[in-house]
């Protein structure tokens, strides 16, 4: 069986507050505008609905997220995201 390294660029983890389409979320968790988001998930409180945001998702500042259309206020936004590094 091999043995699973690693990654080749860091990747990092960030659970953010909703909030309105078109406005930037944060902070998370150092992100950079010249990294690469992998999934952004709308997560609710209690967990009852997961919808996946990444088509939607886009890096528009160092530490903030920004979900284009889509309503995210009272729930959460889980990303993950690959350095450029």
């Amino acid at each position: 069986m091999p043995t699973i390294v690693g990654f080749s660029k860091p990747i990092g983890f960030a659970v953010v507050p909703g909030g309105a389409p078109g406005v930037p979320l944060g902070p998370c968790g150092g992100i950079d505008a010249a990294d690469t988001i992998i999934v952004a998930t709308q997560i609710t409180d209690p967990l009852t609905a997961n919808v996946d945001l990444t088509a939607a998702a886009t890096i528009p500042k160092a530490d903030a997220v920004q979900i284009a259309v889509i309503d995210t206020t009272g729930d959460f936004v889980l990303v993950a995201w690959q350095e450029a590094k």
